[in-house]
């Protein structure tokens, strides 16, 4: 079915490739609850004892925010710009700065007790945002029109614990959470209504969304299920399932348009989808669980979570393995696109590497089920060429994984059209 051609070329191959997450200097083994950058170098993270940082170059360097509110556990901020932050958390808590974290005036700070603690919020601008969050019986939504100086509040029905909330204009917005929990509003918040959504039973959680665009989001559910909505959130339909969750709870997401997205969760798993959240592939990230993503383009990215890690990528994760500390070994190969792509029923993949090592490429189909191994053995430094013979398969998308020394390096989409 396959004809494969090897073609060696013995020069060495010096392309560095950085195809990885590279684990932040954060300083701390407490809990980061969320991270957010504004742009390429500028962003903020917030977490358990009081902790929050900023950093000015892309998380090379994380500053130590000193703030008024001691240790108590931060659970979500919103960057309205470069001045003006937003953390909300533990026992009523919300804060805020309008000169970059150098003085901040407290809105909220109860002492520790029988109150509500703010785990989620949103501002359109300086002025309007809302706040909620969990153990306020019942849950309300909090919204301010005046830069915290005064909340109004309103009950969501049936809520059991509000994690996410999302506003695309001040009057049409999604709240998200626990347990059942999914709502819209079309009024600025003065009343919430569940959303539309095919599950007559075992209805799963629902943690953080992403949205691209006014109309189009996803929303994990907390057992794999990804669900897509494109009339903002008034109906939910589901799209796929990820393969391999088992009892790991996923819990965060973010797409960057209608194909790229990532999600991620407990034990270490992270997933990327390439098609719109049809399918997921699993990035080799290390340990570590995953409650809040943030990409700014689909390269550059970062992940944290209750494990006290926060790891970085400028390759949109197509991951090799991780490495910490910013210690990068993995100079040793590239593997490139297939060409042409798609293609119908023949194809070349190339790929180099600088020293001897055992070399595997495979091919995967859509459900990561084996359909050939093209190279399986011991190969020199050099660059190899493989054609691969699709005209026994169907047509429909692939991937193709190099695997060296027993380590799965990189994987690749291909598309075979007949």
């Amino acid at each position: 079915m396959n004809r494969i051609i090897l073609i060696v070329i013995l020069i060495i191959c010096n392309k560095e490739t950085n195809s990885q997450w590279i684990q932040q200097p954060l300083g701390t083994t407490g809990a980061i609850y969320d991270v957010q950058f504004l742009d390429s170098n500028y962003g903020w993270s917030c977490g358990s004892g009081g902790f929050l940082r900023k950093t000015t170059n892309g998380g090379l360097n994380w500053l130590i925010v000193n703030h008024p509110v001691g240790g108590k556990l931060f659970g979500d901020l919103h960057i309205v710009d470069s001045n003006t932050i937003y953390v909300v958390g533990q026992f009523e808590t919300i804060i805020k700065t309008t000169n970059a974290g150098e003085n901040w005036t407290v809105i909220r700070n109860s002492p520790q007790g029988l109150v509500g603690s703010y785990y989620a919020c949103y501002f359109l601008n300086s002025q309007t945002g809302w706040v909620s969050g969990a153990n306020i019986p019942p849950i309300k939504m909090f919204k301010t029109t005046n830069g915290g100086l005064t909340f109004d509040s309103v009950t969501i029905p049936q809520a059991t614990e509000i994690s996410d909330i999302y506003f695309k204009n001040e009057n049409e917005g999604l709240a998200s959470g626990y347990i059942r929990d999914l709502y819209k509003t079309t009024n600025g918040g003065l009343s919430w209504f569940n959303c539309e959504i095919n599950l007559p039973t075992n209805w799963p959680s629902f943690l953080k969304m992403s949205f691209i665009n006014g109309f189009t989001g996803w929303i994990p559910a907390g057992d794999g299920r990804v669900f897509k909505t494109t009339n903002f959130g008034s109906s939910w339909d589901s799209i796929s399932k990820i393969e391999g969750v088992g009892n790991s709870f996923m819990q965060c997401i973010k797409f960057v348009d209608e194909e790229t997205g990532w999600i991620g969760g407990e034990d270490g798993k992270l997933y990327k989808s390439t098609d719109g959240g049809l399918n997921w592939l699993q990035e080799n990230i290390g340990l570590g669980n995953f409650v809040k993503l943030d990409f700014i383009n689909d390269h550059i990215g970062w992940i944290c979570g209750p494990s006290g890690k926060m790891y970085h990528t400028t390759t949109g994760g197509q991951t090799v393995s991780f490495i910490e500390n910013n210690i990068s070994s993995l100079n040793e190969f590239e593997l490139l696109q297939n060409y042409p792509n798609p293609f119908n029923p023949i194809t070349k993949i190339r790929f180099s590497i600088n020293k001897l090592s055992d070399i595997k490429l495979i091919v995967y189909d859509i459900n990561g089920r084996e359909i050939v191994t093209l190279v399986n053995g011991k190969e020199y430094t050099g660059q190899y060429e493989v054609t691969f013979d699709g005209n026994e398969l169907p047509s429909g998308v692939y991937f193709y994984s190099l695997i060296i020394n027993g380590l799965k390096t990189e994987t690749k989409k291909m598309i075979l059209i007949k």
